[in-house]
């Protein structure tokens, strides 16, 4: 054990420790704040009314999901990768 490290309790110590009071600070909002940029477009309209629910996909390596792909109803595609 590093020697720097103090635990949160005493040892030995039963009795609770009396509470210790938090004060938070507002900070002042910036003069001028960026507005809102999304990152990509906006989905547009389904390409067809037979398919516009959008579609989750699980690909496994063994029994673990090593990646989710999620298919909007337009058709873009967002990858989302596993990592355990």
């Amino acid at each position: 054990m590093n020697a720097a490290f103090k635990p949160l309790l005493p040892a030995g110590s039963a009795e609770p420790t009396p509470r210790l009071s938090f004060t938070a600070k507002v900070l002042r909002q910036p003069a001028t704040v960026a507005s809102f940029q999304p990152a990509s477009r906006a989905c547009t309209a389904p390409a067809s009314p037979a398919n516009h629910q959008p579609r989750v996909t699980l690909e496994r390596q063994g029994d673990r999901i090593s990646r989710i792909l999620i298919t909007c109803a337009c058709g873009e595609v967002i990858e989302l990768d596993c990592r355990y």
